[in-house]
Protein backbone atom coordinates (compact mmCIF):
# COMPACT_ATOMS: atom_id res chain seq x y z
CA UNK A 1 0.00 0.00 0.00
CA UNK A 2 1.36 3.25 -0.37
CA UNK A 3 3.41 5.50 2.03
CA UNK A 4 0.95 7.48 4.43
CA UNK A 5 3.70 10.26 5.22
CA UNK A 6 5.49 11.61 2.44
CA UNK A 7 5.34 11.12 -1.50
CA UNK A 8 7.81 9.53 -3.32
CA UNK A 9 8.40 8.24 -7.07
CA UNK A 10 10.31 5.79 -8.69
CA UNK A 11 10.93 5.20 -12.20
CA UNK A 12 13.12 3.83 -15.55
CA UNK A 13 13.09 4.69 -18.85
CA UNK A 14 15.53 2.85 -21.78
CA UNK A 15 15.06 2.25 -25.48
CA UNK A 16 12.94 -0.87 -24.98
CA UNK A 17 10.64 -0.01 -21.34
CA UNK A 18 9.71 2.55 -19.33
CA UNK A 19 8.30 2.33 -15.75
CA UNK A 20 6.96 4.61 -13.03
CA UNK A 21 5.58 4.48 -9.79
CA UNK A 22 4.08 6.89 -7.54
CA UNK A 23 2.74 6.96 -4.00
CA UNK A 24 1.95 9.05 -1.06
CA UNK A 25 -1.03 10.36 1.63
CA UNK A 26 -4.06 12.00 -0.14
CA UNK A 27 -4.39 12.51 3.99
CA UNK A 28 -1.62 12.13 6.33
CA UNK A 29 -1.89 8.83 8.34
CA UNK A 30 -5.26 8.16 7.08
CA UNK A 31 -5.53 7.29 3.64
CA UNK A 32 -2.76 6.77 0.94
CA UNK A 33 -2.31 6.49 -3.10
CA UNK A 34 0.19 3.99 -4.87
CA UNK A 35 -0.02 4.34 -9.05
CA UNK A 36 2.25 2.13 -11.02
CA UNK A 37 2.41 2.16 -14.66
CA UNK A 38 4.91 0.03 -17.13
CA UNK A 39 5.07 -0.01 -20.69
CA UNK A 40 7.24 -1.25 -23.63
CA UNK A 41 7.99 0.86 -27.43
CA UNK A 42 10.54 -1.83 -28.19
CA UNK A 43 9.35 -2.08 -31.98
CA UNK A 44 11.56 0.38 -33.56
CA UNK A 45 14.68 -1.62 -32.02
CA UNK A 46 13.14 -4.78 -33.25
CA UNK A 47 13.44 -3.00 -36.65
CA UNK A 48 17.13 -2.43 -36.93
CA UNK A 49 17.84 -5.92 -36.11
CA UNK A 50 19.13 -8.14 -38.79
CA UNK A 51 17.48 -11.33 -38.03
CA UNK A 52 14.56 -11.49 -40.51
CA UNK A 53 12.43 -13.21 -38.38
CA UNK A 54 12.85 -10.60 -35.26
CA UNK A 55 12.47 -7.53 -37.75
CA UNK A 56 9.68 -8.14 -39.36
CA UNK A 57 7.86 -9.15 -35.60
CA UNK A 58 6.10 -6.96 -33.66
CA UNK A 59 5.66 -7.02 -29.56
CA UNK A 60 4.13 -4.49 -27.23
CA UNK A 61 3.19 -4.64 -23.44
CA UNK A 62 1.78 -2.50 -20.88
CA UNK A 63 0.02 -2.76 -17.67
CA UNK A 64 -1.16 -0.57 -14.74
CA UNK A 65 -2.22 -0.45 -11.05
CA UNK A 66 -4.03 1.79 -8.88
CA UNK A 67 -4.10 1.43 -4.60
CA UNK A 68 -6.14 3.31 -2.74
CA UNK A 69 -5.73 2.93 1.18
CA UNK A 70 -8.33 4.47 3.95
CA UNK A 71 -8.13 4.13 7.65
CA UNK A 72 -11.78 4.83 8.48
CA UNK A 73 -11.06 4.39 12.23
CA UNK A 74 -8.57 3.09 14.45
CA UNK A 75 -9.68 -0.80 13.91
CA UNK A 76 -10.93 -0.35 10.37
CA UNK A 77 -9.13 -0.10 7.10
CA UNK A 78 -10.48 0.03 3.50
CA UNK A 79 -8.44 -1.17 0.21
CA UNK A 80 -9.30 -0.49 -3.14
CA UNK A 81 -7.05 -2.30 -5.90
CA UNK A 82 -7.48 -2.18 -9.72
CA UNK A 83 -4.97 -4.14 -12.20
CA UNK A 84 -4.92 -4.14 -16.23
CA UNK A 85 -2.34 -5.64 -18.53
CA UNK A 86 -2.06 -5.32 -22.52
CA UNK A 87 0.42 -8.08 -24.30
CA UNK A 88 0.79 -8.22 -27.86
CA UNK A 89 2.70 -9.97 -30.56
CA UNK A 90 2.48 -10.30 -34.29
CA UNK A 91 5.32 -13.09 -35.19
CA UNK A 92 6.68 -13.51 -38.59
CA UNK A 93 5.49 -16.53 -39.14
CA UNK A 94 1.32 -15.19 -39.44
CA UNK A 95 0.38 -15.43 -36.28
CA UNK A 96 -0.95 -12.95 -33.96
CA UNK A 97 -1.53 -13.43 -30.39
CA UNK A 98 -3.05 -10.78 -27.95
CA UNK A 99 -3.60 -11.34 -24.22
CA UNK A 100 -5.03 -9.17 -21.46
CA UNK A 101 -5.83 -8.79 -17.53
CA UNK A 102 -7.87 -7.04 -16.13
CA UNK A 103 -9.42 -7.14 -12.27
CA UNK A 104 -10.04 -5.39 -9.44
CA UNK A 105 -10.55 -5.80 -5.61
CA UNK A 106 -12.12 -3.93 -2.49
CA UNK A 107 -11.00 -4.90 0.66
CA UNK A 108 -12.08 -4.53 4.52
CA UNK A 109 -10.08 -5.10 7.76
CA UNK A 110 -11.64 -4.68 10.91
CA UNK A 111 -10.04 -5.42 14.24
CA UNK A 112 -12.61 -7.59 16.69
CA UNK A 113 -9.85 -7.00 19.51
CA UNK A 114 -6.23 -6.68 19.84
CA UNK A 115 -5.85 -10.84 19.32
CA UNK A 116 -8.97 -11.17 16.92
CA UNK A 117 -9.32 -9.98 12.68
CA UNK A 118 -11.87 -9.85 10.10
CA UNK A 119 -11.14 -10.00 6.66
CA UNK A 120 -13.77 -9.37 3.68
CA UNK A 121 -13.00 -9.30 0.42
CA UNK A 122 -14.70 -8.90 -2.67
CA UNK A 123 -12.78 -9.15 -6.07
CA UNK A 124 -13.94 -9.48 -9.87
CA UNK A 125 -11.07 -10.23 -12.39
CA UNK A 126 -10.92 -11.03 -16.61
CA UNK A 127 -8.68 -13.08 -18.68
CA UNK A 128 -9.05 -12.50 -22.24
CA UNK A 129 -7.31 -14.30 -25.18
CA UNK A 130 -7.37 -13.78 -29.02
CA UNK A 131 -5.44 -15.37 -31.96
CA UNK A 132 -5.15 -14.96 -35.43
CA UNK A 133 -3.36 -17.53 -37.18
CA UNK A 134 -2.60 -16.31 -40.78
CA UNK A 135 0.22 -19.23 -41.05
CA UNK A 136 -1.41 -20.91 -44.47
CA UNK A 137 -4.37 -19.35 -46.56
CA UNK A 138 -6.55 -22.48 -47.04
CA UNK A 139 -6.53 -22.63 -42.85
CA UNK A 140 -6.56 -19.03 -41.26
CA UNK A 141 -8.44 -18.44 -38.98
CA UNK A 142 -9.36 -16.37 -35.03
CA UNK A 143 -10.91 -17.10 -32.29
CA UNK A 144 -10.59 -15.63 -28.57
CA UNK A 145 -11.67 -16.43 -25.56
CA UNK A 146 -12.43 -14.56 -22.06
CA UNK A 147 -12.42 -16.61 -18.76
CA UNK A 148 -14.29 -14.32 -15.75
CA UNK A 149 -13.72 -14.91 -12.30
CA UNK A 150 -16.04 -13.42 -9.30
CA UNK A 151 -15.10 -14.01 -5.79
CA UNK A 152 -16.21 -13.20 -2.01
CA UNK A 153 -13.96 -14.06 0.90
CA UNK A 154 -14.76 -13.75 4.59
CA UNK A 155 -11.55 -14.24 6.75
CA UNK A 156 -11.10 -13.76 10.35
CA UNK A 157 -7.54 -14.57 12.22
CA UNK A 158 -7.21 -15.07 15.88
CA UNK A 159 -3.74 -15.28 17.85
CA UNK A 160 -4.84 -17.02 21.19
CA UNK A 161 -3.16 -17.13 24.53
CA UNK A 162 -2.22 -20.65 23.43
CA UNK A 163 0.45 -20.41 21.37
CA UNK A 164 -2.38 -20.76 18.92
CA UNK A 165 -2.88 -18.93 15.13
CA UNK A 166 -6.30 -20.31 14.57
CA UNK A 167 -7.71 -19.21 10.70
CA UNK A 168 -11.27 -19.87 9.43
CA UNK A 169 -13.29 -18.38 6.71
CA UNK A 170 -15.39 -18.76 3.75
CA UNK A 171 -15.36 -18.13 0.40
CA UNK A 172 -17.83 -18.39 -3.09
CA UNK A 173 -15.97 -18.53 -6.36
CA UNK A 174 -18.02 -17.79 -10.10
CA UNK A 175 -16.32 -19.11 -12.97
CA UNK A 176 -17.56 -18.28 -16.09
CA UNK A 177 -15.61 -19.04 -19.46
CA UNK A 178 -16.82 -17.72 -22.40
CA UNK A 179 -15.02 -19.34 -25.87
CA UNK A 180 -16.46 -17.59 -28.09
CA UNK A 181 -16.92 -18.27 -31.74
CA UNK A 182 -13.62 -20.03 -33.90
CA UNK A 183 -13.96 -18.05 -37.42
CA UNK A 184 -12.30 -18.57 -40.50
CA UNK A 185 -9.92 -15.22 -40.81
CA UNK A 186 -11.21 -14.34 -44.62
CA UNK A 187 -12.63 -15.73 -48.11
CA UNK A 188 -9.37 -17.57 -48.69
CA UNK A 189 -9.96 -19.90 -45.26
CA UNK A 190 -11.72 -22.97 -46.17
CA UNK A 191 -12.35 -23.54 -42.41
CA UNK A 192 -16.43 -23.04 -41.17
CA UNK A 193 -17.48 -20.83 -38.32
CA UNK A 194 -18.13 -22.89 -34.70
CA UNK A 195 -19.97 -22.00 -31.72
CA UNK A 196 -18.69 -22.83 -28.64
CA UNK A 197 -21.08 -23.06 -25.69
CA UNK A 198 -20.31 -20.88 -22.58
CA UNK A 199 -19.38 -22.35 -19.07
CA UNK A 200 -20.30 -21.30 -15.31
CA UNK A 201 -19.98 -22.75 -12.01
CA UNK A 202 -20.18 -22.00 -8.55
CA UNK A 203 -17.74 -22.94 -5.84
CA UNK A 204 -17.95 -22.43 -2.41
CA UNK A 205 -15.63 -23.46 0.22
CA UNK A 206 -15.40 -23.63 4.74
CA UNK A 207 -12.10 -23.25 6.00
CA UNK A 208 -10.23 -23.81 9.49
CA UNK A 209 -6.05 -23.82 9.95
CA UNK A 210 -4.40 -23.63 13.00
CA UNK A 211 -0.79 -23.05 13.59
CA UNK A 212 0.42 -24.50 16.95
CA UNK A 213 3.53 -23.67 18.51
CA UNK A 214 4.11 -26.25 21.02
CA UNK A 215 7.42 -25.37 21.91
CA UNK A 216 10.48 -23.00 21.17
CA UNK A 217 11.52 -25.61 18.96
CA UNK A 218 8.66 -27.04 17.57
CA UNK A 219 5.42 -25.64 15.06
CA UNK A 220 2.96 -27.75 13.88
CA UNK A 221 0.55 -26.88 11.65
CA UNK A 222 -2.92 -28.48 9.91
CA UNK A 223 -5.92 -27.38 7.84
CA UNK A 224 -9.37 -28.48 6.55
CA UNK A 225 -11.22 -27.27 3.67
CA UNK A 226 -14.39 -28.41 2.86
CA UNK A 227 -15.89 -26.95 -0.83
CA UNK A 228 -19.28 -27.93 -2.72
CA UNK A 229 -18.77 -27.23 -6.59
CA UNK A 230 -21.77 -26.91 -8.41
CA UNK A 231 -21.51 -26.66 -12.74
CA UNK A 232 -24.43 -24.64 -14.05
CA UNK A 233 -26.51 -24.15 -17.15
CA UNK A 234 -27.42 -22.68 -19.71
CA UNK A 235 -25.81 -25.44 -21.02
CA UNK A 236 -26.70 -28.24 -23.86
CA UNK A 237 -25.51 -31.73 -22.37
CA UNK A 238 -24.73 -35.01 -24.78
CA UNK A 239 -25.02 -38.61 -23.02
CA UNK A 240 -22.95 -41.19 -24.66
CA UNK A 241 -23.12 -45.21 -24.16
CA UNK A 242 -21.11 -46.00 -20.76
CA UNK A 243 -18.81 -48.48 -22.60
CA UNK A 244 -18.15 -46.54 -26.00
CA UNK A 245 -15.63 -43.97 -26.50
CA UNK A 246 -17.13 -40.87 -26.38
CA UNK A 247 -17.12 -39.36 -30.21
CA UNK A 248 -20.14 -37.29 -31.20
CA UNK A 249 -21.23 -40.11 -33.86
CA UNK A 250 -22.28 -42.13 -30.27
CA UNK A 251 -24.03 -39.57 -28.99
CA UNK A 252 -27.82 -41.04 -27.72
CA UNK A 253 -29.46 -37.99 -26.07
CA UNK A 254 -29.27 -34.77 -25.81
CA UNK A 255 -30.30 -32.64 -22.33
CA UNK A 256 -30.64 -29.17 -22.34
CA UNK A 257 -30.48 -26.70 -19.34
CA UNK A 258 -31.45 -23.28 -18.37
CA UNK A 259 -29.40 -20.20 -17.21
CA UNK A 260 -27.60 -21.07 -13.63
CA UNK A 261 -30.05 -24.90 -13.73
CA UNK A 262 -27.87 -26.81 -11.66
CA UNK A 263 -25.86 -29.77 -14.32
CA UNK A 264 -23.83 -31.52 -11.56
CA UNK A 265 -22.04 -31.55 -8.20
CA UNK A 266 -19.12 -32.75 -6.77
CA UNK A 267 -18.12 -32.31 -2.80
CA UNK A 268 -14.29 -32.38 -2.32
CA UNK A 269 -12.78 -32.35 1.48
CA UNK A 270 -8.86 -30.74 1.22
CA UNK A 271 -6.70 -31.06 4.24
CA UNK A 272 -2.56 -30.22 4.82
CA UNK A 273 -0.51 -30.79 7.96
CA UNK A 274 3.28 -29.64 8.39
CA UNK A 275 5.90 -29.40 11.39
CA UNK A 276 9.01 -27.29 11.12
CA UNK A 277 11.69 -28.43 14.19
CA UNK A 278 14.11 -26.59 14.85
CA UNK A 279 17.44 -28.62 15.61
CA UNK A 280 19.50 -26.02 16.30
CA UNK A 281 19.74 -22.05 15.91
CA UNK A 282 21.24 -22.57 12.64
CA UNK A 283 19.90 -25.88 11.57
CA UNK A 284 15.51 -27.06 10.98
CA UNK A 285 13.70 -29.65 9.25
CA UNK A 286 10.27 -29.27 7.74
CA UNK A 287 8.01 -32.05 6.55
CA UNK A 288 4.50 -31.52 5.16
CA UNK A 289 1.79 -33.67 3.14
CA UNK A 290 -1.89 -31.99 1.52
CA UNK A 291 -4.48 -33.09 -0.43
CA UNK A 292 -6.12 -30.58 -2.99
CA UNK A 293 -8.84 -30.96 -5.44
CA UNK A 294 -9.11 -28.84 -8.62
CA UNK A 295 -12.34 -27.52 -10.43
CA UNK A 296 -11.03 -26.02 -13.37
CA UNK A 297 -8.35 -27.07 -15.75
CA UNK A 298 -5.63 -25.43 -18.37
CA UNK A 299 -5.18 -27.49 -21.11
CA UNK A 300 -2.62 -26.57 -23.70
CA UNK A 301 -1.31 -27.52 -27.43
CA UNK A 302 2.30 -27.65 -28.10
CA UNK A 303 1.96 -28.58 -31.67
CA UNK A 304 1.24 -25.22 -32.53
CA UNK A 305 3.96 -22.88 -33.09
CA UNK A 306 2.30 -20.73 -30.26
CA UNK A 307 1.36 -22.93 -27.67
CA UNK A 308 -2.29 -22.35 -26.52
CA UNK A 309 -3.91 -22.63 -23.61
CA UNK A 310 -7.12 -22.83 -23.03
CA UNK A 311 -9.14 -23.53 -19.65
CA UNK A 312 -12.14 -25.87 -19.07
CA UNK A 313 -14.27 -26.38 -15.86
CA UNK A 314 -15.57 -29.95 -14.44
CA UNK A 315 -18.30 -30.93 -15.52
CA UNK A 316 -20.80 -34.08 -16.50
CA UNK A 317 -18.04 -36.35 -17.90
CA UNK A 318 -15.18 -34.39 -16.15
CA UNK A 319 -14.26 -35.28 -12.78
CA UNK A 320 -12.19 -32.89 -10.47
CA UNK A 321 -8.59 -33.63 -10.09
CA UNK A 322 -7.42 -34.63 -6.94
CA UNK A 323 -3.87 -34.12 -5.90
CA UNK A 324 -1.67 -35.45 -3.06
CA UNK A 325 1.38 -34.06 -2.14
CA UNK A 326 4.64 -35.42 0.49
CA UNK A 327 7.16 -32.82 1.48
CA UNK A 328 10.46 -32.97 3.39
CA UNK A 329 13.25 -30.34 3.62
CA UNK A 330 16.78 -29.44 5.17
CA UNK A 331 17.35 -25.70 5.43
CA UNK A 332 21.14 -24.93 7.13
CA UNK A 333 22.49 -21.45 7.86
CA UNK A 334 26.60 -21.05 8.03
CA UNK A 335 29.36 -18.77 7.66
CA UNK A 336 27.74 -16.87 10.84
CA UNK A 337 24.08 -16.91 9.02
CA UNK A 338 25.63 -15.66 5.77
CA UNK A 339 25.39 -18.55 4.05
CA UNK A 340 21.60 -20.35 3.44
CA UNK A 341 21.63 -23.67 2.68
CA UNK A 342 18.54 -25.89 1.84
CA UNK A 343 17.12 -29.17 0.50
CA UNK A 344 14.02 -29.67 -0.42
CA UNK A 345 12.05 -33.14 -1.61
CA UNK A 346 8.70 -34.11 -2.73
CA UNK A 347 6.19 -36.79 -3.94
CA UNK A 348 3.26 -35.94 -5.86
CA UNK A 349 0.44 -38.26 -7.28
CA UNK A 350 -2.73 -36.89 -9.37
CA UNK A 351 -5.92 -38.70 -10.11
CA UNK A 352 -8.68 -37.34 -12.64
CA UNK A 353 -6.06 -35.52 -14.67
CA UNK A 354 -7.82 -34.18 -17.23
CA UNK A 355 -5.12 -34.42 -21.13
CA UNK A 356 -5.70 -33.81 -24.49
CA UNK A 357 -6.40 -36.86 -26.28
CA UNK A 358 -3.65 -38.08 -28.90
CA UNK A 359 -3.96 -36.23 -32.05
CA UNK A 360 -6.67 -33.69 -30.94
CA UNK A 361 -7.43 -29.99 -31.38
CA UNK A 362 -9.75 -27.90 -28.35
CA UNK A 363 -9.74 -25.24 -30.79
CA UNK A 364 -11.86 -26.84 -33.32
CA UNK A 365 -14.13 -29.09 -31.79
CA UNK A 366 -17.79 -28.39 -30.02
CA UNK A 367 -17.41 -31.52 -28.02
CA UNK A 368 -14.89 -30.66 -25.57
CA UNK A 369 -15.53 -33.77 -23.77
CA UNK A 370 -14.81 -36.02 -26.95
CA UNK A 371 -10.86 -34.52 -27.28
CA UNK A 372 -10.25 -34.89 -23.71
CA UNK A 373 -9.35 -38.02 -21.09
CA UNK A 374 -8.86 -38.39 -17.49
CA UNK A 375 -5.82 -40.58 -16.13
CA UNK A 376 -2.90 -40.08 -13.19
CA UNK A 377 -0.01 -38.54 -12.80
CA UNK A 378 3.22 -39.02 -10.78
CA UNK A 379 5.76 -36.48 -9.98
CA UNK A 380 8.76 -36.14 -7.66
CA UNK A 381 12.00 -34.16 -7.84
CA UNK A 382 14.63 -32.39 -4.93
CA UNK A 383 15.58 -29.01 -5.18
CA UNK A 384 19.63 -27.68 -3.83
CA UNK A 385 20.20 -23.86 -3.28
CA UNK A 386 22.61 -21.84 -1.86
CA UNK A 387 21.86 -18.01 -0.89
CA UNK A 388 24.77 -15.72 0.13
CA UNK A 389 22.78 -12.75 1.86
CA UNK A 390 25.56 -10.49 3.49
CA UNK A 391 29.03 -8.95 1.91
CA UNK A 392 29.75 -6.91 -1.57
CA UNK A 393 29.24 -10.08 -3.21
CA UNK A 394 25.91 -12.01 -2.63
CA UNK A 395 23.01 -13.78 -4.86
CA UNK A 396 22.13 -17.50 -5.19
CA UNK A 397 22.07 -20.78 -6.51
CA UNK A 398 20.10 -23.49 -7.40
CA UNK A 399 19.53 -26.77 -8.82
CA UNK A 400 16.62 -28.62 -9.30
CA UNK A 401 15.87 -32.43 -10.70
CA UNK A 402 12.17 -33.39 -11.36
CA UNK A 403 10.42 -35.68 -13.01
CA UNK A 404 6.80 -35.68 -14.42
CA UNK A 405 4.67 -38.99 -15.68
CA UNK A 406 1.20 -39.06 -17.28
CA UNK A 407 -0.69 -42.32 -17.81
CA UNK A 408 -3.95 -42.07 -19.59
CA UNK A 409 -6.45 -44.78 -19.62
CA UNK A 410 -9.89 -45.26 -19.76
CA UNK A 411 -10.15 -49.00 -19.69
CA UNK A 412 -14.21 -48.79 -19.25
CA UNK A 413 -14.64 -46.82 -22.63
CA UNK A 414 -11.63 -48.23 -24.21
CA UNK A 415 -9.82 -45.18 -24.71
CA UNK A 416 -6.06 -44.28 -24.52
CA UNK A 417 -3.21 -41.82 -24.84
CA UNK A 418 0.32 -43.11 -26.29
CA UNK A 419 -0.80 -46.93 -26.74
CA UNK A 420 -1.36 -46.88 -22.82
CA UNK A 421 2.05 -46.11 -21.90
CA UNK A 422 3.16 -43.43 -19.47
CA UNK A 423 5.16 -40.25 -21.19
CA UNK A 424 6.20 -37.05 -19.63
CA UNK A 425 4.26 -34.58 -19.13
CA UNK A 426 3.90 -30.72 -21.19
CA UNK A 427 5.88 -29.61 -18.74
CA UNK A 428 8.46 -31.89 -17.77
CA UNK A 429 11.98 -30.65 -17.31
CA UNK A 430 14.22 -33.09 -15.54
CA UNK A 431 17.12 -30.29 -14.87
CA UNK A 432 16.93 -27.17 -14.09
CA UNK A 433 19.58 -24.46 -13.01
CA UNK A 434 19.54 -20.86 -12.13
CA UNK A 435 22.46 -18.63 -10.69
CA UNK A 436 22.00 -14.52 -9.75
CA UNK A 437 25.27 -13.15 -8.78
CA UNK A 438 25.44 -9.08 -7.32
CA UNK A 439 28.67 -8.07 -7.04
CA UNK A 440 29.27 -3.71 -5.57
CA UNK A 441 32.87 -2.86 -6.97
CA UNK A 442 32.30 0.33 -4.87
CA UNK A 443 29.66 2.36 -3.29
CA UNK A 444 28.40 3.70 -6.64
CA UNK A 445 29.61 0.67 -9.18
CA UNK A 446 28.09 -2.74 -9.17
CA UNK A 447 27.92 -5.54 -11.21
CA UNK A 448 25.14 -8.32 -11.85
CA UNK A 449 24.45 -11.33 -13.95
CA UNK A 450 22.06 -14.27 -14.14
CA UNK A 451 22.56 -17.26 -15.82
CA UNK A 452 19.61 -19.80 -16.67
CA UNK A 453 19.69 -23.74 -18.07
CA UNK A 454 16.47 -25.61 -18.08
CA UNK A 455 16.00 -29.24 -20.11
CA UNK A 456 13.71 -28.81 -23.15
CA UNK A 457 9.88 -29.56 -22.91
CA UNK A 458 8.63 -32.58 -24.47
CA UNK A 459 7.12 -32.09 -27.66
CA UNK A 460 5.32 -34.98 -30.11
CA UNK A 461 7.10 -34.83 -33.38
CA UNK A 462 5.67 -35.96 -36.83
CA UNK A 463 7.54 -38.68 -38.20
CA UNK A 464 5.68 -39.80 -41.88
CA UNK A 465 3.31 -38.92 -44.55
CA UNK A 466 1.34 -41.72 -45.74
CA UNK A 467 -1.54 -41.76 -47.86
CA UNK A 468 -4.86 -43.97 -47.41
CA UNK A 469 -7.56 -43.62 -50.46
CA UNK A 470 -6.13 -40.43 -51.82
CA UNK A 471 -6.07 -39.06 -48.54
CA UNK A 472 -2.84 -37.58 -47.19
CA UNK A 473 -1.95 -38.50 -43.55
CA UNK A 474 0.18 -37.43 -41.19
CA UNK A 475 2.05 -40.05 -38.30
CA UNK A 476 3.12 -38.64 -35.34
CA UNK A 477 5.65 -40.99 -32.37
CA UNK A 478 4.91 -41.59 -29.42
CA UNK A 479 3.54 -38.94 -27.57
CA UNK A 480 6.18 -36.53 -25.92
CA UNK A 481 8.99 -38.27 -27.27
CA UNK A 482 11.07 -36.32 -27.76
CA UNK A 483 12.51 -32.82 -26.41
CA UNK A 484 13.12 -29.05 -27.85
CA UNK A 485 16.54 -28.19 -27.35
CA UNK A 486 17.95 -27.32 -23.84
CA UNK A 487 17.36 -23.86 -22.91
CA UNK A 488 20.18 -21.58 -21.86
CA UNK A 489 20.61 -17.86 -21.19
CA UNK A 490 23.47 -15.28 -19.63
CA UNK A 491 22.71 -11.81 -18.70
CA UNK A 492 24.62 -8.93 -17.51
CA UNK A 493 24.48 -5.37 -16.60
CA UNK A 494 26.52 -3.06 -15.04
CA UNK A 495 25.02 -0.43 -12.74
CA UNK A 496 26.33 3.39 -11.54
CA UNK A 497 24.69 4.87 -8.56
CA UNK A 498 24.20 8.75 -8.39
CA UNK A 499 24.80 11.06 -5.63
CA UNK A 500 24.36 9.12 -2.36
CA UNK A 501 23.89 11.82 -0.04
CA UNK A 502 20.76 10.79 1.96
CA UNK A 503 19.05 14.22 2.47
CA UNK A 504 19.00 14.61 -1.80
CA UNK A 505 15.67 14.46 -3.09
CA UNK A 506 16.00 13.42 -6.35
CA UNK A 507 18.17 10.01 -6.76
CA UNK A 508 19.06 8.88 -10.20
CA UNK A 509 21.16 6.07 -11.36
CA UNK A 510 22.18 4.37 -14.64
CA UNK A 511 22.05 0.37 -15.36
CA UNK A 512 23.77 -0.60 -18.92
CA UNK A 513 22.70 -4.49 -20.03
CA UNK A 514 23.42 -7.31 -22.19
CA UNK A 515 20.48 -9.75 -22.75
CA UNK A 516 21.19 -13.35 -23.81
CA UNK A 517 24.73 -12.28 -24.29
CA UNK A 518 25.94 -15.46 -25.92
CA UNK A 519 22.82 -14.87 -28.66
CA UNK A 520 21.53 -18.13 -28.28
CA UNK A 521 18.27 -18.88 -30.33
CA UNK A 522 16.52 -20.98 -27.61
CA UNK A 523 13.57 -22.35 -29.56
CA UNK A 524 10.80 -20.75 -28.06
CA UNK A 525 8.59 -23.72 -30.08
CA UNK A 526 8.86 -26.40 -33.12
CA UNK A 527 6.30 -26.86 -35.80
CA UNK A 528 6.12 -28.41 -38.97
CA UNK A 529 4.91 -27.60 -42.27
CA UNK A 530 3.77 -29.64 -45.01
CA UNK A 531 5.59 -28.57 -48.33
CA UNK A 532 4.72 -30.59 -51.18
CA UNK A 533 4.10 -33.49 -49.62
CA UNK A 534 7.42 -33.45 -47.42
CA UNK A 535 7.01 -32.55 -44.04
CA UNK A 536 9.24 -29.24 -43.13
CA UNK A 537 10.37 -28.48 -39.92
CA UNK A 538 11.12 -24.90 -37.97
CA UNK A 539 12.38 -23.84 -34.95
CA UNK A 540 10.81 -20.48 -33.20
CA UNK A 541 13.02 -18.39 -31.18
CA UNK A 542 12.25 -15.12 -29.81
CA UNK A 543 14.83 -12.67 -29.44
CA UNK A 544 17.68 -15.28 -30.54
CA UNK A 545 20.01 -12.47 -30.51
CA UNK A 546 21.78 -10.29 -27.79
CA UNK A 547 20.10 -6.99 -26.66
CA UNK A 548 21.53 -4.14 -25.22
CA UNK A 549 19.92 -2.17 -23.55
CA UNK A 550 20.94 1.22 -21.20
CA UNK A 551 18.35 2.78 -18.56
CA UNK A 552 18.12 5.81 -16.51
CA UNK A 553 16.36 4.92 -13.43
CA UNK A 554 15.19 7.82 -11.17
CA UNK A 555 13.52 8.03 -7.49
CA UNK A 556 11.98 10.74 -5.92
CA UNK A 557 12.50 11.06 -1.73
CA UNK A 558 14.97 10.67 0.75
CA UNK A 559 17.52 8.24 -0.86
CA UNK A 560 17.41 6.13 2.58
CA UNK A 561 13.65 5.03 1.94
Amino acid sequence: QGNMKEFSARGGIGPVTSRIMAEGPLKKDTSSYLVGVRSTYSDWVLSEIKEPSIRNSSVHFADALVHLTHKSSASNQWNFLAYGSLDRSDLDIGLENEYSNAGSSLQWRHALSPRHRFTMDLLHTNYHFREVNDEVAYSSSQQSFNLNHSELKVDFAWNTRANHHIEYGVNAVHYHLNQGNFNPLNDSSNLKQIAFQPERSIRASLYFSDEWKLTDDLTITGGLRATQYTFLGPQTTYTYPANQPREPENIIDTLTYGSYEPINSHFGLDYRLSAKYMMSNTLSVKAGVNQLHQYIFLMSNTLSPSPTDQWKLADQHLQPMKGLQYSLGLYKNISRNHLELSVEGYYKTVNNLVEIKDGANLLYNKFPETDVIQGSLKAYGVEFMLKKTAGNLNGWLNYTYSSTSVKAVDQDRGERNNLGFSYPANYDKPHAANLSLNYRFTKRWSFSTNVVYATGRPITYPKSVYYQRGIQITGFSRRNESRLPDYFRADLSINYEGNLKKDKFAHGSWSFSLYNITGRKNPYSVYFRNEGGQLQGYKLSIFGTMIPSITYNLKLGNYED
